[in-house]
């Protein structure tokens, strides 16, 4: 009993005597991890913890989040209204498959449709295949929803357009600019409409009521020639 007197005696004096600290940190280590069965990039980050410091020493705890595996994954949310939509991601979504991909929607969603397939699930009908890369659809959902992507930033912000009509996705994480991606010095541009709206950019006749390329949404495009647009990051 005089024993556990005697600790409690000494925690009291070291906490009255000394300074108690709390701190919170991003990244507090990270490095490359290598073996017989593979390898690995990790990091550890997001520190809470506590730190005693007094005349008889020192004393810290905690926890740390950690992510484990590379680059952790972003999170993009696209909010759809009841009807017809467009959709679009700068992310390369995680979930490649349809179905895991539209998942967190599956009681709202109708349909999905591209330039050249749909997705059905109704009918289990899918002649789209998996997620694409740069990919741009028509959506139709049955009430107000919001889909959850996750994913990592797709790197490549290139896009080729083919003449006439194109389906075309927005690349980067901010709004953009149309003239942006295409100068009108180029003059390969005709036309963007709105998918599921009435704006429209008609630069022969100088109307702009888009105004900007929106993430999450993908626009009709016609063009005059083949071109390659560039996103910005």
């Amino acid at each position: 009993m005089k024993t556990i007197k005697q600790y409690l005696l000494v925690f009291l004096l070291l906490f009255a005597a000394g300074q108690l600290l709390a701190q919170q940190g991003n990244v507090a280590a990270g490095g490359d991890a290598s073996g017989s069965g593979g390898s690995m990039s990790y990091s550890i980050g997001q520190s809470d913890f506590l730190y005693y410091n007094s005349a008889y020493g020192k004393l810290s705890f905690g926890l740390q989040q950690t992510w484990l595996g590379g680059t952790a994954p972003l999170l993009q949310n696209v909010a759809f209204a009841a009807g017809w939509s467009s959709l679009s991601s700068y992310l390369a979504p995680s979930a490649s498959a349809l179905e895991d991909a539209f998942a967190p929607i599956a009681d709202e969603l109708i349909i999905v449709q591209t330039m050249s397939g749909f997705y059905y699930p109704a009918e289990n009908i899918n002649t789209i295949g998996s997620w694409p890369q740069h990919a741009a659809f028509i959506i139709k959902t049955g009430e107000p929803c919001t889909l959850p992507i996750t994913g990592t930033i797709e790197e490549n912000r290139s896009l080729a357009l083919a003449t006439g009509w194109n389906l075309m996705p927005v690349l980067s994480q901010d709004p953009t600019a149309i003239e942006e991606l295409f100068p009108p010095e180029k003059g390969a541009l005709i036309i963007i409409k709105e998918v599921a709206g009435t704006g429209i950019y008609w630069p022969a006749h100088e109307i702009n009521t888009i105004g900007i390329l929106q993430p999450g949404k993908a626009y009709l495009v016609k063009v005059a020639e083949d071109i390659t647009v560039e996103f910005p990051e």
